[in-house]
């Protein structure tokens, strides 16, 4: 009987025909939709788990960025590069340009990249809440 692993765990099985262990774990959603899952095999049930591990982190400290890029120089490749060419509405894509030259900018752009933690983006709300902004603009702005 296989026991039950936990959410983002991935899958490990047994390839009869190579006589070895395989296992596959999702590490993160192409642009398209797609997931990007990473493939590892051994002797033992135990040796693929441990691969597996070892995969889930290495892939969980994102993308090797430079320690010297900035929100702000990440928010500007975004919209310069990445946004336009978006499947989006025009409206939806000067909204998001707005949101990050009004809100985020301001609050994140001079924050490392590499170092944004959950702790900036909530202090970030936190000033908007003090400085009197709605509900649904912190929303946008999180978003």
């Amino acid at each position: 009987m296989t026991n039950k692993r936990s959410n983002g765990e991935g899958t490990i099985y047994k390839n009869k025909t190579r006589n070895r262990f395989e296992g596959q774990v999702t590490v993160g959603i192409k642009s398209d939709g797609k997931t990007i899952r990473r493939k590892v095999t051994g002797r033992t049930r135990a040796e693929v788990a441990k691969k597996m591990s070892e995969v889930r982190e290495r892939c969980s400290h994102g993308p090797g960025l430079p320690s010297d890029v900035t929100v702000g120089d990440w928010l500007g490749y975004w919209v310069s590069s990445v946004l336009p060419s978006a499947n989006i509405a025009s409206a939806t894509r000067e909204s998001y340009e707005t949101l990050c030259a009004r809100y985020l900018l301001p609050r994140l752009g001079r924050v490392r990249l590499v170092k944004l933690t959950p702790a900036d983006v909530r202090a970030m709300l936190n000033s908007m809440s003090a400085d009197g902004y709605a509900s649904n603009t912190q929303r946008l702005a999180r978003a």
